[in-house]
């Protein structure tokens, strides 16, 4: 009998089954192990890829590292040595060198490959860890034949897979506030956020972009004001200082700005932050404009400077702190007092709960983080790590 029994082995386990397995896993880390068990695993995790429930994106942290949540396992990647700015695109992290070659690198992996852009003119040597040069690259967009980069100045866009090039720029109007832009590909467009300085006026172009790099280049053929500006009224009678951050992402098929207000006492102290969400509503019809948006419709947002993505989440899936969809997690910085004077950057980092209308803050990993791990030269942002 010991003779004729099977023994079952675990490269045989049936896709499904897998599948099962899969997700139960709930770290982006765990599920990279699973998939390097054998080639048979490999296989049967991409034929189940698209039933798997989505995972929460790894925190990019200031100095370098990755945070998985809900676990709070901390995460390194190789990263090239001679890299000294980093922008996550979403799955991908963009990477500038310190002769201005730039490149995309797979974070799973770690292959980089080289992108055939050389922007000189708006990069800037990062000696000193500040963030305050207005031509910091802030954030990057990837798509399949372009490049569109965006700093505190303008939005310039490159093409790919030909030789190197030097970009066309879009510069926002003058009466515009810079600092308040951001920028989303919705549809085969990219949009620009803009936000009148004095007024709260929200403002949204889209660039229609031609061309590629087989073609014999790029360029923004129109730029075309979809929704001219809707005034919010600005509450002036706070006793908070108050700083703003704005974000467009793509949730399904809409796409949203959320404006986040972090709130300090006169003392400094920190205060709880606001949030206001609006639709970029009717933008192919004839009459566009914002729209307030109260329910995410089953989606949790994850905002940040450089990266802001929506995820799809089912009923019942947890991603942090027992909160799932219609929550906002948000990782930024904000200005904040220091000795004598002085101002240094500090991170601002939670979830809020639209239908509580509660902010908790920080991530609860974060709680349990030295310090140190906070600190360092790279902006906090979030990253979707793609195949997993």
């Amino acid at each position: 009998m010991a003779a004729a029994r099977v023994r079952s082995r675990w490269t045989d386990l049936h896709p499904d089954l897998l599948g099962l397995v899969l997700s139960r896993v709930l770290s982006h880390a765990d599920r990279v192990r699973l998939r390097a068990v054998c080639r048979a695993w490999r296989s049967g995790a991409r034929t189940v890829q698209h039933l798997l429930p989505p995972l929460p994106p790894l925190a990019a942290l200031r100095d370098g590292s990755f945070l998985s949540l809900p676990d709070g396992a901390i995460h390194r990647m190789p990263i090239p040595e001679d890299v000294f700015h980093r922008v996550c695109t979403g799955g991908m992290l963009f990477l500038v060198h310190h002769d201005d070659r730039c490149s995309l690198m797979h974070p799973g992996s770690g292959d980089v490959t080289p992108q055939e852009i050389r922007p000189t003119t708006i990069w800037y040597r990062l000696t000193v860890p500040t963030r305050t040069s207005a031509e910091e690259v802030r954030k990057v967009v990837v798509a399949d034949h372009f490049v569109a980069v965006r700093t505190l100045k303008s939005v310039r866009v490159y093409a790919r897979g030909g030789a190197e090039s030097t970009g066309v720029e879009w510069v926002a109007p003058e009466y515009c506030s810079p600092e308040s832009a951001d920028m989303a590909l919705f549809q085969g467009k990219l949009y620009v956020l803009t936000v009148k300085k004095e007024d709260r006026e929200y403002g949204l172009y889209a660039l229609d972009i031609a061309g590629s790099a087989e073609e014999g280049g790029i360029s923004v053929v129109a730029s075309v004001p979809c929704i001219s500006g809707t005034k919010i009224p600005r509450d002036r009678t706070s006793s908070f200082d108050r700083q703003h951050r704005f974000y467009l992402v793509v949730s399904g098929d809409r796409l949203l700005m959320v404006e986040h207000t972090i709130n300090r006492w006169p003392d400094g102290a920190r205060a709880p932050s606001e949030f206001l969400v609006l639709e970029a509503a009717d933008l192919n019809g004839q009459a566009p404009g914002w729209s307030k948006v109260d329910t995410l419709m089953g989606h949790a947002l994850f905002v940040s400077e450089g990266c802001s993505e929506s995820l799809s989440l089912p009923v019942g899936v947890t991603v942090s702190g027992g909160a799932h969809e219609d929550c906002i997690y948000f990782m930024s910085e904000a200005y904040a007092n220091g000795y004598n004077y002085s101002y240094y950057m500090e991170l601002e980092c939670g979830v809020y709960n639209m239908r509580q209308g509660t902010v908790e803050s920080p991530l609860p990993p974060l709680n349990m983080m030295a310090e140190t791990t906070l600190e360092g030269p790279w902006p906090p942002t979030w990253l979707f790590p793609v195949g997993t």
